[in-house]
């Protein structure tokens, strides 16, 4: 892997079922690496990550962003919701939460996925360096985010996906949207990843569905509508 000595990584969602393998990895590349999180804890205590700084804060806190945004080099944001509570399933999240994260009863995506995405955004811009290359800025999004422009995907979001699904994509969609027309001017260069589902042996609700996904991607069913799954590292 290539070195990135001396260079600064902000995580946001750190703590969470991706970003604390985003975390291992920059730390095993070389970064130096902080965490913002409601949390604000090691999840692996002993690990890779205890070189970690870990922050407990909102990542909508405008003064905690642009102080942490001032002495970061690169920018990810991996905070994400899967059931906010328009979809009357937040007692799921503790079994749909790699993390096993509890996110408020009042949680939803415009205020987890959204509203954060664009306050990170924004503390980028405000502390934008003088001069030298854009700084990256990776956003998490989703495969299925891709369905919007995929004939079958439309289908299934429309017909067969419940409505928190496409909420949920709706969301992913407007964060990709606002980034890739505010970057630009906020000295960011736009990357944005679409994993589709993201699993290990522990993920018992999304193991049904492996088959299906690996399938209909192996087989190019719908011309890209399905994505192969995640894999993540615990």
């Amino acid at each position: 892997p290539q070195a990135a000595a001396g260079l600064r990584l902000l995580v946001a969602g750190g703590s969470g079922y991706l970003g604390r393998q985003v975390c291992r990895e920059a730390v095993q590349r070389g970064w130096s690496v902080t965490s913002l999180s409601r949390r604000g804890e090691n999840p692996c205590p002993g690990t890779a990550l205890d070189s970690v700084k870990w922050v407990k804060g909102s990542a909508t806190d405008e003064a905690l962003l642009q102080k942490l945004a001032a002495d970061a080099d690169a920018f990810v944001h991996s905070i994400g919701l899967l059931l906010d509570s328009s979809s009357d399933l937040t007692s799921l999240n503790f079994i749909t939460s790699g993390s096993r994260s509890v996110p408020d009863p009042s949680a939803t995506y415009d205020s987890e996925m959204r509203a954060t995405s664009i306050a990170l955004l924004e503390a980028a811009r405000s502390t934008k360096p003088d001069g030298g290359a854009d700084r990256p800025f990776v956003y998490v999004s989703a495969a299925e985010a891709g369905w919007q422009t995929n004939e079958l995907g439309r289908k299934i979001e429309q017909n067969v996906a419940p409505a928190w699904l496409g909420r949920y994509l709706s969301a992913k969609r407007a964060v990709e949207a606002a980034l890739t027309a505010k970057a630009a001017a906020a000295g960011l260069r736009p990357i944005i990843a679409r994993p589709s589902f993201m699993w290990d042996p522990t993920k018992l609700d999304i193991l049904p569905l492996l088959p299906i996904w690996a399938t209909g991607d192996a087989l190019n069913v719908g011309n890209g509508t399905f994505s192969p799954p995640l894999r993540v590292e615990t």
